[in-house]
């Protein structure tokens, strides 16, 4: 037996832990526990706490892990019963390793760990397998009496199946070797298990002793457990420091001759919190330790959620005085005897970016007011929330949580007020590099800006493009062995779509573990972007304009500073109005070099989800720069810097539609597409339209109607990179999507010329300047008979490794490629061939169109 938590958590390092407490000390468990348990390398903490302690402890504003680096799960009780067990489930790593079960007595409180008499008993899954056997029923039957969250029902399945596993044994329960046994008063109540086991171990118990802070006043429990185990030699322990017999004089049911005894311990005069019932034969003790007490309700009863030790030694391992109290005073457990329905609040935060859980317990449906809180301070609420009828409840959260502090969250209406902490999924479920680089993402999503926390992000951001190129994670190989891009593709119109197609792009690139940290790393990553933003300047609308004031261009939002050049972005900003844009020069630097790196992650590997987002945050960039530089005045050079800046987004558009992407790429991209093409539009009037129409098209390999447009421009409007677009201009934006919708574009007009010159002949049709030496070689190659279907050839894709010539197969080089992207047109360099090559046109309609006979294609 030990009593120092700490001590045991530094003898037994495990991976994973869960504790339980009816009492909690935020303060106390993360200035001691919870730094003994990370120094040593524990990547998961679980902890299962009284509903209404749970709710107290909200109320320590000092928390700065609940939630993040250890999971709070509220155990929801009914009427005056109390969760109560004291228990610490040690996991371990190593196979050789063995995971430990400790029970005990103390909280999680500094008088629990420290201050009180408490004692702990713990047994290995190796020499004690029936005792976690017996666990993993407890596990099971909690979860069968308590109404617990989704999220957290997994931890609890967790451990009710680690301790399957690790109880079993050939050896059955009632094997007489056994010395070790787990009682706990779900189903029946404790008196009577021990009762059972003192009649079926020991052959004539001789005397009872019972150590226990709170017993009822008239003794009755241990009275009945006496009788009932045939002794009637029986003493009562009593603290050292008062000596004070916990009962009512008048009214006492034990013996006269009971006796009282004081523990013999190293500061002896502690308030003893510990449970020891001990019955004694002639030839051994059977010891029972744990969290149940000497009262009705949790010696007698099931109505708490009691846990104990029992076990058997030849001696007792305690050395006892006898004394005289000094006085009588009745000391009842004041929990047992409340009757305030108190509500047990479960919540997390997940990785799919919705807030869940359950409100326990759940009369009727209703609606409640949500909010979430840091301290004092609220950060978000929904008003007019749904809950159901067996209290769940579930809101999309369109930002991603901060854990630098501990977040609480509240429900409330007219009748009740339910607090809770907040479990943010994205922390808990990661290792412990992950947690590092959430720290350090959390930083920058609160403003710190340093180049430590900018290298840690963006370098491991880096690292994924790295390894996506590296290990061709995304492509998988044909029935023929050869590597082929995954053809993987779901249409994204909707937040829910655009969360799955997250989730899944993630998963099958990198695996599930990374989906968490690349969210809210990303959300880091948008932070450093909007620093010049006000936390919620997208939402302000653009000041009223008077009869009097000259109209003006649309709105770009009031917090949004001007930058004289395209450069300006990254000059330090000494104004003490804005201190975000003080970030140091490395960090400028990393973020210039990973934008740099994703033209060349794309040419290798284009269905990278990783390349896909810094793609998006790159767009975040060049709207940026668009919206803080002012439309240029009539007659500007067109090689002025601040022109050329304005037109961030229309060059962006054009570059990044260049490149092939995977088919679910390009799902996940094209709302980012049409709400910066809207935005150039709404933003720059005399933008070519067929341009923007060009690059959606170009991007989706197909025509994107216009009510695709809207719907794709609405869904990016929402996003992150689109913060510094103001709320009010979002209906005038999408709106555009009509204009660029019937656009002519590039591949159309190709597609069209193609058309008219092998169909209808038509030899002197205006061609575009670009196109005309083209066009002079397929008018003479349109009249021969010799090429059949070889006079001109398309290429679709940039995907291939070895990109190749329809016509002669010879190979594309990366330079000849890259001009095929960018003009549309290339001639095959092979001498013998001299094939007209087109890129990117509809293979499909060009056969709808009779073409079919005159091209070939990849």
């Amino acid at each position: 037996m030990q009593t120092s938590l700490v001590s045991l958590i530094q003898q037994h390092r495990p991976r994973r832990a869960l504790l339980t407490s009816y009492t909690f000390s935020v303060s106390w468990f993360e200035t001691f526990a919870l730094p003994a348990l990370m120094r040593n390398g524990c990547e998961q903490i679980d902890l299962l706490i009284d509903c209404r302690r749970a709710n107290d402890s909200t109320q320590e504003t000092a928390s700065q892990y609940a939630g993040s680096a250890y999971r709070v799960i509220p155990v929801p009780m009914t009427g005056r019963g109390i969760f109560h067990p004291k228990i610490a489930y040690f996991e371990h790593s190593e196979i050789e390793a063995f995971d430990t079960l400790l029970i005990g007595s103390g909280n999680l409180t500094h008088a629990g760990q420290g201050k009180n008499l408490e004692i702990f008993d713990g047994v290995a899954h190796d020499r004690h397998p029936h005792v976690f056997g017996e666990f993993a029923d407890f596990m099971a039957e909690l979860q069968a009496r308590c109404q617990f969250s989704t999220e957290n029902l997994k931890a609890l399945r967790h451990f009710e199946a680690r301790a399957r596993l690790k109880g079993k044994t050939d050896l059955p329960a009632d094997h007489e070797s056994r010395t070790t046994w787990l009682i706990h008063s779900l189903s029946h109540p404790a008196s009577s298990q021990f009762a059972d086991l003192v009649m079926g171990t020991l052959e004539h118990p001789e005397f009872l002793r019972v150590l226990a802070p709170y017993h009822a006043p008239s003794g009755s429990p241990v009275a009945h457990l006496a009788r009932e185990i045939g002794v009637t030699d029986i003493s009562i322990a009593l603290s050292g420091g008062r000596s004070v017999a916990p009962f009512e004089e008048d009214s006492l049911e034990l013996p006269d001759d009971v006796k009282y005894v004081i523990p013999l311990t190293a500061n002896g005069d502690r308030f003893a919190h510990a449970k020891h019932f001990e019955v004694r034969s002639a030839e051994a003790s059977l010891l029972m330790t744990g969290s149940v007490n000497a009262t009705v309700q949790s010696l007698e009863t099931c109505k708490n959620v009691e846990i104990s030790l029992v076990r058997k030694v030849p001696v007792s391992l305690l050395d006892w005085k006898e004394v005289t109290p000094a006085s009588f005073e009745p000391c009842v457990f004041r929990d047992e005897t409340n009757t305030e329905n108190l509500y047990a609040l479960q919540a997390s935060w997940t990785s799919t970016n919705w807030v869940e859980g359950t409100l326990t317990p759940a009369k009727a449906a209703r609606t409640m007011d949500l909010s979430i809180w840091d301290g004092d301070t609220c950060l978000t609420t929904h008003e007019h929330i749904a809950v159901t009828a067996d209290g769940a409840f579930k809101v999309r959260m369109t930002t991603v949580p901060n854990t630098e502090d501990a977040l609480v969250l509240q429900l409330e209406d007219a009748e009740l007020c339910a607090r809770g902490w907040l479990n943010i999924e994205y922390a808990l479920g990661g290792s412990l590099l992950d947690r590092s680089l959430l720290r350090s993402a959390n930083k920058l999503l609160s403003g710190d800006f340093s180049e430590v926390e900018l290298k840690t992000l963006f370098a491991w951001m880096e690292s994924l493009l790295a390894r996506s190129v590296n290990s061709g994670s995304s492509r998988t190989k044909s029935s023929s062995g050869e590597q082929t891009v995954e053809d993987v593709s779901t249409t994204v119109t909707t937040l829910d779509d655009y969360d799955e197609w997250f989730r899944e792009a993630l998963t099958d690139n990198y695996g599930a573990s990374t989906v968490n940290v690349t969210r809210i790393s990303m959300a880091a990553a948008y932070a450093w972007l909007n620093r010049d933003l006000s936390p919620h300047s997208a939402d302000k609308a653009p000041a009223k304009k008077t009869d009097s004031e000259p109209k003006t261009k649309p709105s770009l939002g009031s917090d949004i500073n001007l930058l004289d050049t395209a450069r300006s972005e990254y000059r330090p900003n000494d104004s003490s109005a804005n201190k975000q844009e003080q970030a140091n020069l490395k960090g400028e630097e990393l973020y210039n070099k990973l934008l740099e790196s994703v033209p060349w992650a794309l040419e290798r590997d284009n269905a990278s989800a990783m390349a896909a987002m810094v793609v998006m945050l790159s767009a975040g960039q060049a709207l940026k720069r668009t919206l803080a530089t002012p439309l240029p005045y009539p007659g500007v050079d067109k090689g002025d810097a601040r022109y050329i800046v304005r037109r961030a987004t229309e060059f962006w558009l054009t570059k990044y539609s260049k490149f092939s992407y995977s088919p679910r790429n390009r799902d996940g991209l094209l709302s980012t597409f049409c709400a910066l093409a809207c935005a150039t539009l709404h933003y720059n009037p005399n933008t070519a339209p067929e341009t923007l129409n060009e690059a959606i098209q170009a991007l989706a390999q197909r025509f994107v109607p216009a009510e695709e447009i809207r719907a794709s421009a609405r869904l990016g409007l929402t996003s992150a990179g689109f913060r510094r677009v103001p709320s009010a201009d979002h209906d005038a934006i999408i709106g555009m999507a009509t204009q660029i919708s019937e656009a002519m574009t590039v591949t159309h007009q190709l597609t069209t010329l193609l058309r008219d010159l092998f169909i209808y002949g038509a030899t002197s049709t205006r061609v575009p300047d670009t196109y005309a030496p083209a066009f002079v070689e397929l008018r003479s190659r349109a009249k021969s008979t010799r090429l059949g279907n070889k006079k001109f050839a398309v290429v679709q894709s940039a995907d291939e490794s070895n990109p190749h010539c329809p016509v002669c197969s010879s190979t594309i080089s990366k330079e000849d490629m890259r001009s095929l992207r960018v003009n549309r047109y290339f001639k095959c360099s092979d001498v013998r061939c001299q094939t007209p090559l087109f890129y990117g046109l509809p293979t499909t309609e060009l056969k709808e169109l009779g073409l079919g006979d005159h091209f070939r294609t990849t």
